[in-house]
């Protein structure tokens, strides 16, 4: 017998035929799995609330961030400014050079924020000691957690050397990139500038080098200022070296290499030295920049002897502190408070490069500057409960210079912060209130524009660049205005008042709308997102352009260095331009711009000199606003992050659900509030001191979720079921004139019950259903104890799917219980005696019993209602049963 085989082709068709068939089988699986993915993803719940965490689908229009902080780029430097490479080989390598540190320093600052303060934040939160089943219970309850013992600040400690390690390695790479950049910028401003080569840009001031290291130099001191306020890190590090000298007192009873210990002894000693020692600062800035960085150097670099560089360092630092006054005289800070701390790590740079270089005059003027600074923001937020005060690091980084001058830094600093808490008082309300106003403006005006998007696309790219910078503008405004009181109020110790947490809770809630607002637009943001672009690159191109023909016709008279390092900056600006715009070309963007424009005594004709001067201003205010579009994403995030309610949860979330239960017109903003609960998810779990991080998220959620059922779902359910049992009862046994008049403070509890459902955290969460559920299980087990109410529970259920919208199912129960009448169960058994006791009433239709066979008064009677309670109380099944009983009987 011949076997048939199967060799994936039918035989009898033509192979064109059969290979059309696999196509439209693979092509029918496709369309059924995309179908699935639509269905999947069209929830009706999906459109109405959002959660940036179960996000489906993305856009990512910046470079992505690893997970130890640190940005992967696109391409390379050396690619980007390819060109020049053949044409001015000089300007190549400088941008390149300072483009690659700058590069670093961003990267080393956003990990300092992103990867190393948040463990640090949560190991001071007193809540986050370790969620052990015995404490569990405790913290979820919001219980005081007694303070932690020495064994367990020793696993705490143990725990955090990982963090401890990452802070070492990564101070020693700020050692090294400080380095660079202070060198590389001696060697641009030397006088000698090496054979006069770099001449022509010992004259330019590179802003985005500056910026870069003002920024670095901050995130270091914050660093510092968070380490030094961990006492129960350094008395664990002490326990934990004491659990350590035991273990090598005693061999016997542990097993371990006596090397390997001894080399753990060393580096944890060294570590601890060199991270805890409030010296993180100090090693950066007294390092000997004037030994030569390596071997193939032939000369030393002169640092601290280099007076171009001193007077530039001067200059800079004096600008920096004028554009920190500025913001705040315009009450527009951005981020005037991380700069100021950059600031002064700048300052104390300057003191350690050129201690008595300035003259007495000015350094005593910009050390008052400085210090007055301090005054208008003594308290500034870092992370979590973690906060720098000026005042104090002034007096511990800077003594002698105030000593000196005569200023008090501890009392002038103690004085502020009553005085500015006192006026954060009086002016947070009514702040709150203007931002709110503007915030409703600026939500209105985004869902115009976006729905006029297709009319005007010149006037769209526009209108959506200026209402882009207005909302993160208006978030970072209202985000520094709550984290400023907040962090005020505890520094001072002044309690916060009922009004400030509910003007508090209404700062969060409008973060959450404006977070929503964007994301809601930002498909019509994604799709115009290269028109908006090409259209600011357009105008800086036409400015280049012209520049670039005054720089070719003055070429045509005669050159200089200068000259033709600016015709060299404009054509790779122009280059740069019609590359795609990642954040890597808008750095290398800038240090062009800075080669062009920020160039100082310059040896140009006046022609060209007034052409640079008029186009600047133009040019520039379209690179912040391309720089902007760019990074808007980072920027809304940032904006609108409330990841300080976690250290703040137990003295705000029940108030925040107390009140907004109280106030139910505001029961649409509850799930902004919730969702704003969700922004400390990565904090949490970056936690390191405890076993398991997700077990204290879990915790987190578990505490959140109480919180919510104790203060709003809970009462609302008691409200909602008092408020039916009184409307059904209003009118007692049919008399109108008994009729219980309804309270007039009485709130409209049903926005909750007709909320949608919302994200919380990883779950859904539908009020109405909640409560459905305990009304259900409420009205069955009473009415299970009481069967005669069942009309009145029935009556209740219509009444909530009238007035709350509710659907209570229906208990099914039989509306009274056998022994209050006759069961045909019963009867069946008893089926003779039921024959000859009672008789048919045909005009009643039910029977009746004969008055002979009882004594009593009542005579018994069967109705079909009977039957019907029987048949609910026993089920349809007896229904069979029944039957042939009484049919055999009747034969």
């Amino acid at each position: 017998m011949l076997t048939t085989y199967d060799f994936g082709v039918n035989i009898e068709k033509e192979e064109e035929q059969a290979l059309r068939e696999k196509l439209r089988l693979f092509v029918s699986g496709h369309e059924k799995m995309l179908l699935d993915i639509q269905q999947a993803m069209d929830r009706r719940w999906d459109a109405m609330l959002w959660d940036p965490h179960t996000d489906v689908l993305s856009v990512q229009l910046v470079a992505r961030v690893t997970p130890n902080g640190r940005r992967e780029p696109h391409d390379s430097l050396a690619n980007t400014l390819g060109r020049e490479q053949r044409q001015n080989r000089l300007f190549y390598r400088i941008t390149v050079c300072l483009a690659s540190l700058v590069l670093e320093m961003q990267s080393l600052t956003s990990e300092a924020y992103d990867v190393l303060i948040p463990p640090l934040a949560m190991f001071c939160d007193d809540e986050c000691a370790d969620y052990s089943e015995e404490k569990q219970g405790d913290a979820d309850r919001g219980d005081d957690v007694e303070s932690v013992n020495n064994e367990e600040a020793q696993q705490f400690a143990g725990r955090t050397l990982v963090v401890l390690q990452k802070i070492w390695s990564w101070s020693q790479r700020v050692q090294k990139v400080v380095l660079h950049v202070v060198q590389q910028l001696a060697s641009v401003y030397a006088l000698d500038n090496m054979a006069g080569r770099c001449l022509a840009f010992a004259n330019v001031r590179y802003h985005a080098v500056w910026r870069a290291l003002t920024g670095l130099l901050g995130s270091l001191v914050c660093v510092e200022e968070v380490l030094s306020m961990h006492e129960t890190l350094s008395h664990g590090l002490v326990t934990y070296r004491k659990m350590l000298a035991q273990v090598s007192r005693n061999p016997d009873k542990f097993e371990f290499e006596q090397e390997n210990l001894e080399l753990f002894c060393a580096l944890l000693n060294k570590m601890e030295g060199e991270v805890l020692d409030d010296g993180l600062l100090e090693r950066v800035v007294c390092q000997r920049f004037d030994v030569a960085a390596g071997a193939n150097v032939r000369e030393a670099v002169q640092v601290r002897s280099n007076r171009r560089l001193f007077d530039e360092f001067t200059q800079v630092l004096t600008e920096s502190v004028a554009s920190v006054c500025s913001s705040l005289e315009a009450n527009c800070e951005d981020d005037s408070r991380l700069h100021y701390i950059g600031v002064l790590g700048l300052y104390y740079m300057h003191l350690r490069l050129y201690p008595r270089a300035l003259p007495e005059d000015k350094h005593c003027e910009l050390t008052k500057r400085i210090f007055i600074l301090q005054r208008e923001m003594p308290v500034i937020y870092i992370r979590g409960t973690n906060v720098f005060r000026p005042s104090v690091y002034m007096s511990r980084r800077i003594a002698n210079e105030l000593r000196f001058y005569q200023l008090d830094a501890v009392k002038d600093g103690i004085l502020s912060t009553k005085e500015h808490c006192r006026r954060s008082k009086a002016t947070f309300h009514p702040h709150m209130r203007r931002l709110t106003t503007l915030v409703s403006v600026w939500i209105s005006e985004m869902e115009s524009n976006s729905a006029n998007a297709q009319a005007d696309p010149k006037a769209f790219a526009q209108a959506i660049t200026v209402l882009l910078q207005r909302g993160v503008l208006l978030a970072r405004s209202i985000q520094r205005l709550v984290v400023n009181h907040i962090s005020l109020h505890n520094s001072a110790d002044a309690a916060i008042t009922l009004q400030d947490v509910d003007t508090i809770a209404n700062g969060v809630q409008m973060l959450m709308m404006i977070r929503a607002t964007y994301h809601a637009r930002t498909g019509v943001v994604a799709t115009s997102f290269d028109l908006v672009v090409r259209s600011i690159k357009y105008v800086m191109e036409r400015h280049l352009h012209e520049l670039y023909q005054a720089v070719s016709e003055t070429l045509l008279h005669g050159s200089s260095a200068d000259i033709e390092d600016q015709y060299s900056a404009i054509r790779a600006a122009i280059d740069l331009l019609h590359k795609p715009q990642t954040l890597e070309n808008l750095l290398c963007l800038e240090l062009v711009f800075c080669v062009i424009f920020h160039r100082r005594g310059a040896s140009a004709p006046e022609r060209l000199l007034a052409a640079i001067n008029s186009h600047r201003e133009d040019v520039l205010i379209a690179f912040s606003q391309l720089r902007f579009i760019v990074t808007h994403q980072t920027s809304f995030r940032a904006a609108t992050d409330c990841d300080f309610l976690y250290w703040q949860r137990e003295a705000f979330y029940p108030i925040f659900f107390k009140r907004l239960y109280q106030k139910p017109l505001n029961s649409s903003y509850l799930p902004y509030l919730v969702l704003a609960m969700h922004d400390c998810r990565a904090s949490v779990l970056s936690a390191c001191h405890v076993t398991s991080a997700v077990d204290l998220f879990n915790s987190y959620v578990s505490y959140t979720r109480e919180c919510l059922h104790k203060y709003l779902i809970d009462p609302l359910c008691v409200d909602i079921e008092n408020d039916l049992r009184l409307f059904t009862h209003s009118a007692v046994l049919g008399q109108v004139f008994r009729k219980i008049e309804p309270d007039s403070a009485s709130r409209d509890v049903a926005r909750f019950t007709r909320l949608p459902p919302f994200r919380f955290f990883g779950e859904w969460l539908h009020i109405a259903e909640v409560i459905e559920q305990h009304l259900d299980e409420k009205f069955y087990n009473l009415n299970a104890l009481m069967v005669n109410d069942w009309k009145t529970y029935e009556e209740m259920r219509n009444l909530a799917l009238e007035r709350y919208g509710l659907r209570i199912c229906d208990g099914y129960l039989p509306g009274s219980i056998v022994d209050q009448g006759l069961d045909v169960l019963v009867i069946t058994e008893n089926i003779q005696v039921f024959v000859a006791n009672y008789t048919y009433n045909m005009n009643e239709q039910l029977f009746v019993q004969h008055p002979s066979t009882t004594e009593s008064k009542h005579l018994h009677t069967l109705h079909i209602r009977h039957i019907a309670n029987s048949i609910r109380t026993h089920g349809t099944g007896i229904m069979n049963t029944t039957v042939n009983y009484l049919y055999k009987c009747l034969f």
